[in-house]
């Protein structure tokens, strides 16, 4: 049975651990492995429950942001892992430690 994952995205951290630890702790509760993608925040790290991996990146609010051009790249690869679509040479991203 392949291992069900799943990835939560926002722009900082602090919206996660506000609204969406209690559906981590689901997932967590249903055994799947959750990751999220974010900005770390001062005080949002030490909040932070019920996650695998996670991945401190700069998103930027504006979606048209040039930073933002390269953070989906990053994240286009990470799903690429999960899927098991791995490529030769990834650039982007440092993957130790991840899985």
């Amino acid at each position: 049975m392949k291992e069900k994952k799943v990835l939560f995205v926002a722009s900082v951290l602090g919206h996660i651990t506000a609204f969406h630890t209690p559906y981590l702790k689901m997932f967590k509760e249903n055994n799947w492995k959750t990751y999220v993608f974010a900005k770390k925040t001062v005080n949002s790290i030490n909040k932070l429950e019920f996650c695998d991996k996670f991945y401190d990146e700069q998103i930027e609010r504006n979606p048209l942001s040039i930073i933002n051009i390269k953070e989906i790249k990053k994240l286009k690869n990470i799903i690429d892992i999960f899927e098991g679509r791995v490529k030769k040479f990834i650039k982007t991203l440092d993957f130790s430690g991840i899985l």
